[in-house]
Protein backbone atom coordinates (compact mmCIF):
# COMPACT_ATOMS: atom_id res chain seq x y z
CA UNK A 1 0.00 0.00 0.00
CA UNK A 2 1.36 3.48 -0.81
CA UNK A 3 2.32 5.91 1.97
CA UNK A 4 -0.65 8.06 1.07
CA UNK A 5 -4.11 6.68 0.28
CA UNK A 6 -5.19 7.00 -3.32
CA UNK A 7 -8.72 7.79 -4.31
CA UNK A 8 -10.57 7.08 -7.50
CA UNK A 9 -13.97 8.35 -8.50
CA UNK A 10 -16.27 7.00 -11.16
CA UNK A 11 -18.46 9.54 -12.89
CA UNK A 12 -20.92 9.06 -15.70
CA UNK A 13 -24.48 9.13 -16.87
CA UNK A 14 -27.12 6.79 -15.48
CA UNK A 15 -27.01 3.32 -16.90
CA UNK A 16 -23.40 3.46 -18.08
CA UNK A 17 -22.17 0.71 -15.74
CA UNK A 18 -20.64 2.60 -12.82
CA UNK A 19 -22.34 0.40 -10.22
CA UNK A 20 -21.24 -2.71 -12.09
CA UNK A 21 -17.66 -1.58 -12.65
CA UNK A 22 -16.94 -0.09 -9.20
CA UNK A 23 -16.97 -3.33 -7.15
CA UNK A 24 -14.85 -5.10 -9.76
CA UNK A 25 -12.34 -2.25 -9.82
CA UNK A 26 -12.19 -2.14 -6.01
CA UNK A 27 -11.68 -5.92 -5.79
CA UNK A 28 -8.94 -5.85 -8.41
CA UNK A 29 -7.11 -3.06 -6.59
CA UNK A 30 -7.84 -4.48 -3.11
CA UNK A 31 -9.48 -1.18 -2.29
CA UNK A 32 -12.39 -0.12 -0.13
CA UNK A 33 -15.50 0.79 -2.07
CA UNK A 34 -17.41 3.76 -0.68
CA UNK A 35 -20.66 4.53 -2.45
CA UNK A 36 -21.81 8.14 -2.60
CA UNK A 37 -25.35 6.88 -2.05
CA UNK A 38 -24.70 4.68 1.01
CA UNK A 39 -26.46 1.34 1.37
CA UNK A 40 -28.95 2.55 4.03
CA UNK A 41 -30.10 5.27 1.59
CA UNK A 42 -30.81 2.91 -1.30
CA UNK A 43 -34.47 2.09 -0.45
CA UNK A 44 -35.33 5.81 -0.58
CA UNK A 45 -33.36 6.61 -3.70
CA UNK A 46 -35.83 5.52 -6.38
CA UNK A 47 -38.83 7.07 -4.63
CA UNK A 48 -37.03 10.38 -4.23
CA UNK A 49 -35.75 10.36 -7.80
CA UNK A 50 -39.36 10.18 -8.99
CA UNK A 51 -40.20 13.42 -7.18
CA UNK A 52 -40.11 16.78 -8.92
CA UNK A 53 -38.79 18.66 -5.87
CA UNK A 54 -35.24 19.37 -6.96
CA UNK A 55 -34.24 20.83 -3.58
CA UNK A 56 -35.33 17.66 -1.75
CA UNK A 57 -33.35 15.50 -4.16
CA UNK A 58 -30.30 17.73 -3.79
CA UNK A 59 -30.48 17.48 0.02
CA UNK A 60 -30.80 13.70 -0.18
CA UNK A 61 -27.72 13.32 -2.38
CA UNK A 62 -25.76 15.90 -0.36
CA UNK A 63 -26.55 13.96 2.80
CA UNK A 64 -25.24 10.84 1.07
CA UNK A 65 -22.00 12.62 0.21
CA UNK A 66 -21.54 13.77 3.81
CA UNK A 67 -22.11 10.20 4.98
CA UNK A 68 -19.60 8.88 2.43
CA UNK A 69 -17.04 11.49 3.51
CA UNK A 70 -17.46 10.39 7.12
CA UNK A 71 -16.89 6.76 6.10
CA UNK A 72 -13.77 7.72 4.11
CA UNK A 73 -12.42 9.60 7.13
CA UNK A 74 -12.99 6.51 9.25
CA UNK A 75 -10.92 4.42 6.82
CA UNK A 76 -8.15 7.03 6.81
CA UNK A 77 -8.02 7.01 10.60
CA UNK A 78 -7.53 3.21 10.80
Amino acid sequence: MPDHPRFESLEGLRGTGKSTLAPMLAATRQAVLVATVPLPYQPLRQALDERTNVEARMCFYLSGLFTAAEEIQHHLDE
